[in-house]
């Protein structure tokens, strides 16, 4: 009787250690879902973004390629603050 008892045990610790590793790849493949999902929402808004810079960028014959890199040194978030703001920001000696 003991056997089969600790024959029991040894099977249902097994069954739950299966649980487990499924439930733990499947975790692990949910992670990386969301971080695939994350990632792309992220791209497409830059690329949106983008855009819309650019079509406010476009009245005075501007245009950026990568949003991060572009605005970096100010220059050009300057031009987009004066177009959208309609004044003069800074004196042109700083272009």
């Amino acid at each position: 009787m003991t056997t089969d008892i600790n024959q029991r045990w040894g099977e249902s610790v097994q069954h739950d250690i299966d649980d487990w590793d499924e439930n733990s790849s499947a975790r692990l493949f949910e992670r990386s879902r969301i971080k695939a999902l994350a990632d792309e929402r992220e791209m497409v808004q830059k690329k949106t973004f983008t855009k819309w810079v650019n079509s406010h960028l476009a009245r005075v014959n501007c245009r950026i390629t990568d949003l991060y890199t572009d605005l970096r040194d100010g220059r050009m978030l300057l031009k987009l603050l004066e177009i959208l703001s309609g004044e003069r920001l800074v004196s042109s000696k700083y272009f």
